[in-house]
C-alpha cells in the first residue's frame, strides 16, 4: 500500500502545551492530517493487524531531522485506519532527498512482514 502527501509541518509547529501542561495538535498539524486522512480513506486501505514495515521517502528543500516527520505520520496512519497501532510497525526505512521547494512531499509503502 502506497500513499503521497505533501510534506509535513515541521515538529515545532505541530504541538502546543495548554495551562494544565497537557499536549495538544496544533492548527497546522491537524490541518496536515486532516488532509493526509482524506487521501488515504479515499483508498479504502485494508487495516493491518499484523507486524509491517513503513518505508518512508522524505523530499525536502531543507535540513529536517528525520524524527520530526514520523511522530505525526505513523499517527495518521493509525487514525485513519491502515494499522491497528503503530507498535505494530516493525521494521521502518527513513530515506531523504533534496529537492526543490515545489517538491516537497513523503512518499509512504506499508507492507506485511
Amino acid at each position: 500500500m502506497k500513499f503521497t502527501f505533501r510534506k509535513p509541518p515541521p515538529l515545532n509547529h505541530l504541538y502546543g502545551t495548554n495551562n494544565w501542561g497537557g499536549k495538544y495538535l496544533k492548527t497546522e498539524g491537524r490541518e496536515w492530517q486532516e488532509e493526509a486522512m482524506w487521501i488515504i480513506k479515499a483508498t479504502r486501505p485494508k487495516t493491518f493487524t499484523e507486524p509491517v514495515s513503513l518505508t518512508i521517502h522524505l523530499y525536502t528543500c531543507r535540513h529536517q531531522d528525520n524524527d520530526s516527520i514520523l511522530k505525526l505520520l505513523q499517527d495518521t496512519l493509525q487514525h485513519a485506519g491502515v494499522y491497528d497501532d503503530d507498535f505494530l510497525i516493525f521494521e521502518l526505512h527513513v530515506f531523504k532527498h533534496k529537492c526543490p521547494k515545489k517538491e516537497e512531499r513523503v512518499e509512504v509503502e506499508i507492507n506485511l512482514l
